[in-house]
């Protein structure tokens, strides 16, 4: 890559991809978010969770 070209683009993922990656439901993901606990960004009404958040979500332990 060259020191000009941006990165690429983070994957973002639904709360359902989410779910399925955590291996719970989408509303677990839902509350998260609400809690604070899982960092996602706003699309209209759309909700996406970039992977790496959720990398980092998993190497902290989950929730607390």
């Amino acid at each position: 890559m060259h020191a000009n070209t941006p990165a690429a683009p983070a994957a973002l993922l639904t709360t359902n991809e989410s779910a399925d990656v955590l291996r719970c439901c989408a509303k677990t993901i839902t509350n998260l978010i609400a809690r604070g606990q899982l960092k996602a960004v706003r699309l209209g009404k759309a909700v996406r969770i970039e992977r790496s958040e959720l990398e980092r979500f998993i190497a902290a332990g989950g929730a607390k």
